[in-house]
């Protein structure tokens, strides 16, 4: 069994409880910490004092019995796909919409409505509000009568008797040969195709939960080769607003993209501006001076280049129709081209196709909710959104095959979003096919106010973008769970915990990221995290463990086991230019006041790397800009309890006033000042009781050895140290490894506890 197939398997006991009470004890408020000065070793004073607060596991929060809340239960409202919303909501005469149910929960203090097994297709958001809210003893339930039976989505169904094989002469000719006697087409001329977007916000299809590809050149596992025609970098207007961009255009290596014949609505998929960000433009294919070309939206000072490390392709290309799994939509004849997946369609597979743009279910200022055993997704905005609630738990859900809103320019796209309110989760649930994040976000980062928002004993795999789930705001949880195959972020939290995950590979495509990616900018807004007793191995393209990006400080990272792809002496270019090395178990740019302890780092090429931020700040210009934002954005945090619990947050807004005041002179030079030379620094990180096995070099410092503390303390063996079984993969430490004698008061990571909990297989 693998990992990802053990992880999905596992099971929690269900509570049975009368009363709905979600407790993780975790603090509801963060006394001062004291500690010396930054350089006379605040830093480990500040992390030891941090650590103890906390115990060493944050609760788990079990799924509740909600057949055992008898007061929901005396209000039950059944909806059925063959109900009438005139019925009496029994379970013998059930109501046929959602909508419908929640209404008639309004007002009651509680209720429990059943979706019996069937499709639920939404074209308007569910919304519940604060009258729909119930109590700790009568919660509002949601559930399947049937878990995972009951599908809540915004997708037209399909039929496999509506496909047939194509016989369409003209167009079977532009296919290559042995793909023709597999395709086979659909008429979906009854959906609504002119309300389609366009690109990567086009429709998608959905077959038995998995979203197919679109027809795309190259497949999956190649990789487009360019060669720039004529480098540019207009600025734009009104691409998309609020966003400036530039042109491209460059000579692909490969013809064949000249030989397809009808090319308006073809897009690529790349990394042009920066190799971590995926852009997806619309492509225009010059066959005269044979080049691809197009607008380019991201940012209107990147430097645009065709990096031989990142992934490009082309999609929405009917010629390249030629694996199982593709499909093509041909909106002008309302005509859906499919190359079955392997093993062909079968009588009763579930197809889908998401069109239209429509948000599933809306918890606004709602309280005491439960959302329990439903599948949903298949729809082009969020899954679930809470909005400002307390206590909405969602457990024992599949959601799938979501992508995001094209509308949104001001927010994220989420699967599921936890924004506001205090103790809402999510356990117990499985994200697959997602082409947006979970986010989980909530309480006053600068005045230190934890949202105890918390996502637990989930699984997210087979996600279509970067990250996975992100983390923003004061006191969020994401602790036991496995992700596969996508990135974790932190956008800008404090006193936020990330404990006994297990992360198995990262973003398949992006580079300059991390398995677990820590946003620094602005670097005040992100603060005293603990990255804890997490399992990490088999990074892909960034070969970045734990990555504290541009200026991020004052985080926690202990009791972690980071196990890269192999050491590199040789420092041979694995991707194209990028990366000339074993990769990084955890990587700092620039950085301040972080803390490493009781790590073990195995087979990575650095253990710690990390420097001056300051030299892809270029011209001084772009770096003052930096640090006027610094400034300007500390003064909000300036208050006594932010300050309190970080006391050397003083010290760097002392240095960043003296910096203002600094380059207020005319003629103020780069780093003449003091001020700036110390704001540039990665200033005083420790390092401390580290395990680091095969390294390339254990610290790539970039100068800042002085400024670094407690590197004596740490030990660097080139064999195995006495793990319990290295060749499979199982990193507990034996009573007689050799790491106790060389490292007093080693404690060995909880390497048997990382990853969901399993109480019942």
């Amino acid at each position: 069994m693998s990992l990802v197939e053990k992880m999905k398997s596992c099971r929690l006991k269900t509570v049975k409880t009368d009363k709905f009470v979600i407790d993780l004890d975790m603090p509801e408020s963060y006394p001062p910490i004291k500690a010396r000065k930054t350089e006379e070793g605040g830093v480990r004073d500040r992390f030891m004092a941090a650590k103890a607060e906390l115990p060493d596991e944050i609760k788990i929060v079990r799924p509740f019995d909600v057949n055992n809340f008898e007061k929901s239960n005396a209000n039950t409202i059944y909806v059925a796909e063959n109900g009438c919303d005139c019925n009496c909501g029994c379970k013998e005469k059930p109501v046929e919409t959602i909508a419908e149910a929640i209404k008639r929960a309004a007002g009651k203090g509680g209720a429990r409505i059943v979706l019996k097994d069937g499709y639920y297709n939404i074209d308007k958001t569910v919304v519940i509000g604060k009258e729909h809210s119930g109590t700790p003893q009568s919660p509002l339930l949601i559930t399947a009568e049937n878990k995972g039976c009951a599908f809540v989505s915004a997708a037209y169904k399909l039929s496999a008797d509506m496909f047939y094989r194509a016989d369409d002469e003209d167009m079977l000719s532009r296919l290559q040969e042995d793909a023709r006697e597999n395709v086979l087409v659909a008429d979906v001329s009854h959906i609504d195709l002119s309300r389609a977007c366009d690109g990567y916000f086009a429709p998608h299809l959905v077959i038995n939960g998995v979203t197919m590809n679109v027809a795309r050149y190259p497949n999956t596992t190649g990789n487009m080769q360019l060669d720039w025609a004529d480098r540019k970098n207009v600025p734009l207007d009104g691409v998309v607003e609020g966003v400036e961009g530039g042109t491209w255009e460059f000579y692909p290596k490969d013809d064949r993209i000249f030989s397809w014949q009808d090319s308006n609505d073809i897009w690529i998929r790349n990394n042009f501006s920066v190799e971590y960000h995926h852009e997806h433009c619309k492509a225009e294919i010059d066959k005269v001076k044979r080049t691809i070309k197009g607008e380019f939206i991201r940012y209107k000072d990147a430097t645009l280049e065709a990096n031989e490390a990142a992934r490009y392709y082309l999609y929405n290309v009917f010629e390249e129709l030629d694996a199982p799994g593709e499909w093509f939509l041909d909106k002008k004849n309302n005509k859906l081209y499919l190359y079955p997946p392997k093993g062909g369609l079968g009588k009763n597979d579930a197809i889908h196709l998401v069109v239209e743009l429509c948000d599933l279910i809306l918890c606004e200022g709602a309280e005491n909710v439960i959302i329990d055993g439903i599948d949903i997704g298949r729809n082009k905005g969020f899954a679930i959104e809470t909005r400002d609630c307390r206590q909405v738990l969602i457990q024992n859900c599949r959601i799938s095959n979501v992508e995001g809103n094209p509308n949104l320019t001001n927010r994220q796209r989420e699967t599921v979003h936890l924004c506001g309110g205090f103790r809402n989760g999510i356990i117990t649930s499985l994200f697959e096919y997602c082409a947006v994040e979970v986010g989980l976000c909530g309480g006053d980062e600068d005045n230190l106010i934890p949202a105890n928002n918390f996502m637990q004993n989930c699984v997210i795999d087979n996600q279509l973008l970067r990250f996975g789930a992100y983390i923003n705001g004061c006191g969020i949880v994401f602790s036991h769970n496995y992700v596969h195959n996508t990135t974790f972020c932190d956008r800008g939290s404090n006193e936020s915990i990330v404990e006994y995950n297990v992360f198995e590979g990262s973003d398949t495509e992006a580079m300059d990221s991390g398995t677990v990616y820590v946003q620094g900018y602005p670097p005040n807004a992100v603060c005293g995290n603990h990255y804890r007793y997490n399992y990490l191995f088999a990074p892909c393209r960034s070969d970045y463990g734990i990555y504290f990006d541009d200026m991020s400080r004052g985080m926690y990272a202990y009791g972690n086991i980071v196990v890269g792809n192999g050491v590199n002496p040789n420092k041979e270019n694995k991707y194209g230019k990028w990366w000339p090395s074993g990769g990084r178990s955890f990587n700092r740019h620039n950085g301040r006041e972080h803390c490493y302890y009781n790590n073990i780092s195995i087979d990575a090429g650095y253990f710690a790397f990390g420097g001056d931020l300051s030299y892809w700040l270029s011209p001084f210009a772009d770096w003052k800009k930096w640090c006027d934002g610094m400034l300007s954005g500390s003064f909000v945090k300036r208050n006594d309890v932010y300050l309190g619990r970080n006391p050397g947050y003083k010290e760097l807004c002392e240095l960043l006033d003296k910096w203002g005041e600094d380059t207020k002179d005319p003629d103020y030079v780069e780093k003449s000042g003091e001020a700036e030379r110390k704001i540039r620094l990665p200033w005083y990180n420790h390092i401390e009781n580290n395990l680091i096995v095969r390294a390339d070099s254990p610290y790539k410092l970039d100068g800042c050895e002085d400024f670094t503390t407690g590197l004596d303390t740490n030990f660097i063996i080139n064999e195995d140290p006495g793990f319990v079984d290295e060749k499979n993969r199982d990193y507990m430490l034996k009573p007689d490894s050799v790491v106790f004698e060389k490292i007093p008061g080693f404690e060995a990571p909880p390497f048997e506890k990382m990853g969901l909990v399993d109480d019942l297989t």
